[in-house]
């Protein structure tokens, strides 16, 4: 056991030379690297040993850092570092599946209170025309919109129908007050059940909601409207407004 510790101590000296312990330059090894000639040194010891016997062998380096550990007390339980039993893939894929089902946590519903903030409350919000108020009424679906005798709206594709949505335009003031939507940047959007999104159509009418430019007496009322053209398979439910500067919206449902 004695000439082990002396050709241990070889080795922990050639490492040292090996791996940089002198001040001079030295070349990085990696681990692979340092065990070969950890190994390779062992066997030079061993080859050139007077004392050498036919049993001897060279010792694997794991059984040298064991006997090194031991000589020097390394191993006592107190010091010692347990190594941490990592399963592997095998043992995890074996592991039996736990017996209960984990609960889900309860999602909260959103309170019906709460409002988005590029939600507007109505349409007089987004329009935002001091001294008035902007309310959708009703709507008709019909072959075509007549205005009267000289304005009738007719579709251009056949099938189609003209789905006519009113608005209830009031002056609160009291003075009279014109009411100028031309001016501003709502524009709207009509969404259907098979999921066509239209736009309005742009027609010659002098209540067009989009191109409003009218006085309107104190406390009285205006009757506005928007056309769209939608085909059989197009049932609206819904009418989205959004001025397109704010990033303001109001849903209104089709009723």
């Amino acid at each position: 056991m004695k000439k082990m510790k002396m050709l241990v101590a070889l080795f922990i000296i050639m490492g040292c030379m090996i791996t940089g312990c002198s001040s001079g330059p030295h070349i990085e090894l990696t681990e692979e690297e340092s065990d070969a000639i950890a190994q390779y040194s062992a066997y030079l010891l061993l080859k050139y040993d007077k004392n050498k016997t036919a049993e001897r062998k060279l010792l694997d380096i794991k059984e040298l850092e064991d006997i090194y550990n031991e000589e020097n007390g390394k191993q006592d339980a107190e010091t010692a570092t347990p190594t941490p039993d990592i399963p592997t893939p095998t043992q995890i894929q074996d592991d039996p599946e736990p017996s209960a089902t984990p609960t889900e946590a309860p999602t909260a519903e959103p309170s019906v209170t709460s409002t988005p903030e590029n939600k507007a409350d109505s349409l007089t919000e987004l329009y935002a025309k001091d001294g008035f108020t902007v309310e959708y009424g009703y709507y008709k679906l019909e072959e075509q919109y007549v205005e009267n005798e000289f304005s009738v709206i007719t579709p251009k594709q056949e099938g189609d129908k003209v789905l006519s949505l009113n608005f209830l335009i009031k002056n609160t003031g009291k003075n009279n007050a014109k009411f100028v939507s031309k001016d501003s940047a709502v524009k709207y959007l009509l969404y259907c059940d098979n999921g066509d999104i239209l736009g309005p159509q742009i027609c010659a009418l002098p209540n067009d909601i989009q191109f409003l430019n009218d006085d309107i007496k104190a406390g009285g009322s205006y009757d506005a409207v928007l056309l769209f053209f939608v085909n059989d398979n197009e049932k609206a439910y819904s009418l989205k407004a959004v001025d397109e500067n704010t990033g303001l919206e109001y849903d209104i449902k089709i009723k």
